[in-house]
């Protein structure tokens, strides 16, 4: 694990533009999130620094312990076409967007501001629409993931980055286009 913070810090001292995600305009809700919201009040109020995370060894640890810690716990199941519901694992079954759910609101618990995570929306390289967590950081925005424990920076994923919540205000989402 040494190694591993060791190569982080080295090779990500800082921000660069290519490793920030920049956004267009305003866009609706995905309504399934406007439901989620409705649901777990709580998870879409906005608190904590607007300030991008200074990672140290610390919060690089509880990054890579809360991702895998729920992909090894969750098993993966997609919801019913027509039927897509953000929700908290059930059963210990979710689908990409649960994951996202399930690591956001662990990393909140540990003090982690609001601002720095957030839900997000790609299209894979096979084409498919999935969720991943956008972590905002001095070093970058990197991307936490069901599909790997491996936490990369937003532009090595191989996705198309479509929309995310606004770090301003969890209920609000912009476009990525």
């Amino acid at each position: 694990m040494k190694k591993a913070l060791l190569f982080f810090f080295i090779c990500f001292p800082t921000v660069a533009f290519a490793q920030t995600l920049h956004f267009n305009t305003y866009i609706t809700p995905p309504p399934q999130h406007v439901k989620f919201c409705k649901n777990f009040p709580n998870h879409c109020i906005r608190f904590g620094s607007l300030e991008r995370i200074d990672l140290n060894s610390e919060l690089v640890y509880e990054l890579h312990y809360i991702n895998s810690w729920v992909n090894d716990t969750i098993k993966a199941k997609v919801d019913p076409v027509n039927n897509d519901i953000w929700t908290y694992p059930v059963n210990g079954y979710g689908d990409c967007e649960d994951y996202v759910i399930k690591k956001r609101a662990h990393l909140i618990e540990l003090g982690w501001p609001t601002s720095a995570l957030l839900m997000t929306v790609v299209e894979d390289p096979l084409g498919r629409g999935h969720a991943v967590l956008t972590v905002r950081t001095k070093q970058g925005d990197f991307i936490l993931d069901n599909m790997t424990s491996e936490i990369k920076l937003w532009n090595e994923t191989g996705y198309k980055f479509y929309y995310r919540q606004s770090y301003l205000n969890p209920k609000k989402w912009i476009s990525l286009k």
